[in-house]
């Protein structure tokens, strides 16, 4: 089951993707053990996942895709 520190990792990394859980660890109220175990959690049970593009000046055009549990919708822009 997910839950509010859940949750606030995932929009955590959202916002800086490529952050150590030694900085997320404080902003969160817990140790950076704590983050990795429920990073590995999230991603085994497939409830949370990373996806990326190549730059949209690279190809062309841009690409935004909202992934949820029950499944995938694209949308291009």
């Amino acid at each position: 089951m997910i839950d509010e520190l859940d949750l606030a990792l995932v929009d955590a990394l959202r916002v800086d993707p490529r952050a150590p859980w030694s900085r997320l660890a404080a902003p969160l109220g817990v140790d950076p053990a704590t983050l990795s175990r429920r990073w590995a959690r999230l991603t085994a049970d497939g409830d949370a996942w990373v996806t990326c593009y190549p730059s949209a000046d690279r190809i062309g055009r841009g690409r935004a895709q909202q992934h949820g549990r029950g499944g995938r919708r694209a949308a291009r822009r």
